[in-house]
C-alpha cells in the first residue's frame, strides 16, 4: 500500500503534537526548564502546524479549492525554522541575550499566555544554554524538527496534487 497525503499530514500533525507534548511534559514539568520567548513563538508554530496538517487529512483530493492550506503547511514551519535559527543565532552571541526582545513584545501583545499559562507565558533568557542532547541544543533540534516538517509537507503537498491528477484523469 502506497502512503497517501493524508497519511503523511496525519504524521505532521501528530508528530508537531509530540514535540509540543515532550516541551511542556518534559522539558518544562519534568527538568523545570522554563522557556524563553522565542522557545514559546515556535510552540505557537507547532500548533499552527498541528492544526493545519490534521485539517488537511480529512481534505477531499478532487475538489479544486485554493491550495492556501497546503500553503500554510509550508509557511507554519519556516517561520519556525527562522525563529530556531534566531534563537541558535542570540544563543551564540549570548552577550546581549534577548530581553524585552520584539519576540517579548509580541507575546505580551497576545493574550494566549493569560489562555493557557503552562504552555505560552515565557521565563527565561533566549540565550541561556541550558540543556544538550549529542551536543544539540533545544533550539537545534527544533531547527531540525522544523526542517523534517518543511521536507514531509512538500512530499505531502506534491503526492496531494498527484492524487487529485489520478483523480480527474484516470
Amino acid at each position: 500500500m502506497a502512503i497517501k497525503s493524508r497519511h503523511i499530514y496525519l504524521g505532521i500533525g501528530l508528530g508537531s503534537i509530540a514535540v509540543l507534548a515532550v516541551n511542556i511534559l518534559y522539558f518544562q514539568d519534568y527538568l523545570g526548564l522554563r522557556p524563553c520567548a522565542l522557545c514559546v513563538l515556535q510552540r505557537i508554530a507547532y500548533l499552527l502546524i498541528a492544526i493545519t496538517a490534521l485539517l488537511l487529512v480529512n481534505r477531499d483530493p478532487r475538489r479544486r479549492e485554493p491550495a492556501l492550506s497546503e500553503s500554510l503547511l509550508l509557511a507554519w514551519p519556516a517561520m519556525g525554522i527562522l525563529l530556531a535559527g534566531w534563537q541558535i543565532w542570540s544563543s551564540y552571541k549570548s552577550a546581549t541575550g534577548c530581553h524585552s526582545s520584539t519576540a517579548e513584545t509580541l507575546l505580551h501583545a497576545l493574550p494566549l499566555a493569560q489562555w493557557w499559562p503552562a504552555m505560552f507565558e515565557s521565563w527565561a533568557d533566549c540565550a541561556a544554554l541550558e540543556w544538550t542532547m549529542l551536543q544539540f541544543s533545544i533550539a537545534d533540534l527544533s531547527m531540525i524538527a522544523f526542517v523534517l516538517i518543511a521536507v514531509m509537507g512538500i512530499i505531502g503537498t506534491k503526492r496531494k496534487r498527484r492524487e487529485s491528477a489520478r483523480m480527474m484523469f484516470g
